[in-house]
């Protein structure tokens, strides 16, 4: 073979294994976690306040601050130590329930759905080869969503309030703050788990006679273990 071709099958050579090498490095990345929220959220305290007039709040509670969540993630690493993420939330449901009595009794059960589009910039250290850490600051762009059920019990009879309440509020979208902190731990150069903790905070209106105010929380919590995968 001649030299001249040899030396053009090593430049092929070279640059196919450099195209490979950057195929491996792309900053493309794409992840999945599951785990749970946890809502911080003083119901008792919103609805007391509205406690007034003829028909007091006898009883206001949130009956379930816990629920299952998942996130996924679609990541960008502008830089070894800074990645742009871009997630889907599903914060999971929530529900409180409460009562009011004066002329009459009335029963409420009410349930929370939380989810949206969390941007963030993503800052990274390493610990070695294999660990790092992370924390993470963004802007949370959500959709709230709340449905209450009930019964009437009116003092006088007949009367014309239904025996059944349900209401259904539209949905309430804003933007709110995000932060978290995070570990990751690489099984190869493609495949790494995640651990997380994220906080979205002040979502939602205070509770007030407005159908786009039925609670605002101060933060949700989320809890996730989940997997990245490098292209």
């Amino acid at each position: 073979m001649k030299s001249s071709t040899r030396q053009f099958l090593a430049a092929v050579a070279a640059l196919c294994a450099v195209g490979a090498a950057q195929a491996q490095q792309s900053p493309l990345y794409v992840g999945a976690s599951a785990g749970a929220s946890r809502l911080d959220f003083d119901f008792t305290g919103q609805v007391r306040a509205l406690s007034t007039g003829i028909l007091p709040v006898t009883r206001a509670s949130l009956t379930d601050k816990e629920g299952s969540a998942y996130k996924l993630t679609l990541g960008y690493q502008a830089l070894p130590w800074l990645g742009l993420e871009l997630d889907y939330v599903d914060l999971g449901e929530f529900s409180n329930s409460y009562e009011f009595n004066g002329l009459g009794r009335y029963t409420r059960q009410g349930r929370y759905e939380l989810d949206g589009f969390n941007v963030s910039a993503v800052m990274t250290h390493k610990i070695d080869d294999r660990f790092s850490l992370h924390g993470r600051v963004g802007a949370f762009r959500s959709t709230y969503k709340y449905s209450e059920t009930g019964e009437n019990f009116p003092a006088f009879q007949p009367s014309t309030e239904p025996p059944t309440h349900r209401f259904v509020a539209p949905d309430l979208k804003a933007t709110s703050f995000s932060f978290g902190v995070g570990g990751m731990y690489s099984v190869n150069k493609n495949l790494s788990v995640r651990l997380e903790w994220d906080r979205y905070a002040r979502i939602g209106n205070p509770v007030d006679n407005n159908e786009n105010s039925n609670g605002k929380f101060d933060a949700v919590d989320l809890f996730t273990v989940g997997v990245v995968w490098r292209f």
